[in-house]
């Protein structure tokens, strides 16, 4: 996407251009995603991952397979040059976004939650709040955000000196995911502006503009404080549904549609408001409660397939979750901002909410009813169970790092992303027992239409290094040089990635287009067991720079994965991580452990340069 500079130039240039946002209008050409060469990929993902193999006849079985892939007269070569047909048309806006969002997302069978949507909670600011005036402030904020985007009043996020792609900012209101049988679809329906609410399992639709105007404050508190005040004594578990296998969901939504025709109404109502707000009753105090009560808990009160939700606790506290098929990291950071803001900026409004909740008729508050089958009824009593089954076994924990931060690094000239990043591959050695392949998000969103690549960052030097970090005899100046040639080649690898040149996403796309041959046609890479070990499943991370949430909440199907985003402050380093409820202590005692070693390695300079000047040897 453009730089700063070039968003300087006139906006009357090239307003036609594509959704019509700041970091297009600006500039006459788009940066469009690159396609790697196929052989190049190849040899890419051999250096990438071949270490992994547990012997000689294993790594050439997975050079022969990813060899033939790029065969002359393979599959796919084949599927490769009808990307390539795409990338070279300068009509085509994007070769991979669309089947990259087949392949990611769509035709993905997986129940969005727990293993797909995100969940951030907001910080608490000096004053509280009430539940009502918490909802009614974020509810306006979202009203404010979704007006000026939609007069295009939004400027870009930036990487450095480019500025990201707006375009999945198109997806945050009135947009969801729908499930369909082998391949969901995502659909938006504008100009629907209400909010759907939902109260112990019940639906309420809530009007947000009157006229040409966002409805005020203070109307917002009155109407969710009178819906909190309605007697709701059965709590109704339907949003279960949307936590199911998207097959069995795609099957059951058309039961509901065909079993009675006021069931359109109720999916109508949510599917195509601005935002679901799920008004909670629980009190969540600690961090882990809030996520716990937020995404990995029971599930209640929430509707997966909706691109965005907001949650407001029964004491005030607050949270969004978004569907990730459409948004990523880097399309919420502006509204997270602005919600927060709404947070911070909120007094306590000290008038009579009772005498204010009298101009709100509770008749006119009607609750949107659904009919369901005794089959459906059953399906969410076993969803409810499977949910909770995944959901109590894992933990969130946020851990504070106190060996080393920013200061410490640049004293001693360590790559700090770098040195972070392999002291989370040390601590995952010291954890698991062994030094699995380890996955970083990368963000590719400065080309139009890009989406977050991953990136294996265990390289061979990675290995090289725990190795020496863990083995006492090794000299700790040995030990460093190991570390900043390790540092290097992460870095070089996590460049690679940002710039498109990485080869997992095209592998990806290229395992989708060949189950979609006929007859079925899937090269033999993508069963190899050293491809499927070395993929996203134990270890994946992420750093944030600039905390947008408080607490994130997200886990993976493997039951074993550690899943952790980190942010290096200038004397510590927090490590947020969902994990395995049994292994929580563990991982924070591989962090503090590895921390400490890692440390003591980066200052052997500085030891040795003490022993020059001093005559002192350790």
């Amino acid at each position: 996407m453009p730089s700063r500079r070039h968003l300087r130039l006139s906006l009357s240039q090239n307003k036609e251009t594509c959704h019509g946002f700041y970091c297009c209008r600006s500039v006459k050409e788009l940066p469009r995603y690159p396609l790697v060469d196929l052989d190049e990929a190849v040899e890419d993902l051999l250096n990438n991952i071949g270490h992994f193999s547990l012997n000689r006849e294993e790594y050439s079985e997975l050079s022969r397979k990813a060899h033939a892939l790029v065969g002359p007269n393979s599959i796919g070569r084949k599927l490769y040059n009808q990307l390539r047909i795409k990338a070279e048309d300068p009509t085509v806006e994007s070769w991979i976004a669309e089947p990259l969002l087949k392949a990611l997302h769509n035709k993905r069978r997986y129940p969005l939650a727990p293993y797909s949507n995100f969940l951030g909670t907001h910080f608490d600011s000096t004053t509280t709040h009430s539940q009502a005036e918490r909802a009614a402030a974020l509810t306006r904020a979202v009203c404010e955000f979704k007006r000026d985007r939609d007069n295009g009043n939004l400027e870009p996020d930036y990487l450095g000196e480019k500025a990201n792609c707006g375009n999945s900012l198109l997806w945050l209101f009135n947009a969801l995911r729908e499930p369909n049988l082998g391949c969901d679809k995502m659909l938006k329906y504008p100009g629907n502006e209400y909010v759907a609410v939902l109260r112990r399992g019940h639906l309420f639709k809530v009007v947000l503009q009157q006229g040409d105007d966002i409805v005020s404050h203070q109307h917002l508190r009155a109407v969710f404080g009178a819906i909190l005040g309605l007697t709701l004594e059965e709590k109704r578990w339907t949003g279960m549904l949307t936590t199911d296998n998207r097959d069995k969901w795609a099957t059951n939504r058309r039961e509901l549609l065909s079993y009675d025709e006021r069931n359109t109404s109720y999916l109508d109502t949510i599917e195509k408001s601005v935002f679901v707000l799920c008004l909670d009753d629980s009190t969540p105090v600690t961090r882990e409660e809030r996520i716990r009560y937020g995404y990995l808990g029971d599930s209640f009160n929430r509707w997966h397939d909706k691109s965005f939700q907001i949650l407001v606790t029964a004491n005030g506290r607050s949270g969004s979750i978004f569907e990730h098929s459409m948004i990523d990291f880097m399309t919420i950071s502006q509204l997270s901002k602005r919600l927060q803001n709404a947070i911070d900026t909120l007094g306590h409004d000290d008038d009579d909410m009772d005498q204010r909740s009298q101009g709100i008729h509770t008749a006119s508050l009607e609750e949107v009813p659904l009919f369901t089958t005794a089959e459906i009824e059953g399906q969410i009593e076993t969803l409810r169970e499977k949910y909770s089954a995944v959901t109590s076994v894992k933990q969130y924990t946020p851990h504070l790092i106190t060996s080393f931060g920013k200061s410490i690094f640049l004293e001693h000239s360590a790559h700090i992303k770098a040195t972070v990043d392999l002291t989370i591959q040390l601590a995952s050695r010291l954890y698991f027992g062994y030094l699995p392949a380890s996955w970083e998000t990368v963000s590719t969103a400065h080309f139009y239409l890009g989406r977050p690549e991953i990136v294996q960052v265990v390289l061979k030097s990675v290995v090289e290094f725990c190795n020496a970090a863990l083995d006492s005899t090794v000299p700790r100046a040995e030990a460093r040089n190991k570390l900043l040639h390790a540092a290097r080649e992460c870095n070089a690898q996590i460049v690679k990635g940002s710039e498109g040149r990485n080869y997992f996403r095209l592998m990806d796309v290229l395992e989708m287009m060949s189950e979609e041959q006929e007859p079925n046609d899937v090269p033999e890479l993508f069963s190899d067991p050293v491809w499927k070990r070395s993929g996203p499943r134990l270890i994946m991370q992420t750093m944030i720079e600039t905390k947008l949430a408080e607490d994130p909440g997200y886990t993976m199907e493997d039951p074993d994965n550690v899943w952790m985003n980190y942010t290096v402050n200038d004397d510590s380093v927090e490590v947020c991580f969902v994990s395995p409820r049994k292994g929580a202590e563990r991982f924070q005692a591989a962090l503090d452990r590895a921390s400490d070693i890692v440390k003591s390695i980066i200052q052997a300079r500085w030891r040795e340069n003490f022993s020059l000047i001093f005559g002192y040897r350790s």
